[in-house]
């Protein structure tokens, strides 16, 4: 007989980017960004998920959570989905404001930026 391993996702509430980018994310976690407004945040979303099991980066109302002024998102990993950003009233200094790593694979973006919804890599 095998031994039967079983994977643990992990359920992460955050308020602020850097919590964000502090984490180990893995197969099947879920990160939830409380409600609220933010300005000036640098998001940084990198995780390594799977087809059956992809990691999750949601909020706890769609459409709640604002990110506002010089805020930007950096996606770097695989098997992500990314649910319920809203981004206004921003700009960037230095880079786009949604920047996707070219080592990126199987990323959904959904209902995210306002009404805009985009889907790469499925």
């Amino acid at each position: 007989m095998f031994p039967i391993i079983a994977v643990h996702a992990e359920e992460y509430k955050i308020s602020f980017a850097a919590e964000l980018s502090s984490l180990p994310l893995t197969a099947g976690d879920k990160v939830i960004l409380k409600d609220g407004s933010r300005k000036d945040q640098q998001l940084i979303f990198d995780g390594t998920g799977t087809e059956k099991a992809p990691v999750v980066l949601t909020t706890e109302k769609p459409g709640i959570t604002k990110l506002s002024g010089n805020s930007t998102f950096k996606v770097d990993a695989t098997w992500l989905i990314v649910d319920g950003l809203f981004f206004t009233d921003g700009y960037s200094t230095k880079n786009d404001v949604i920047v996707v790593s070219v080592l990126l694979q199987h990323l959904l973006i959904n209902e995210n930026i306002g009404s805009s919804s985009i889907a790469t890599n499925l």
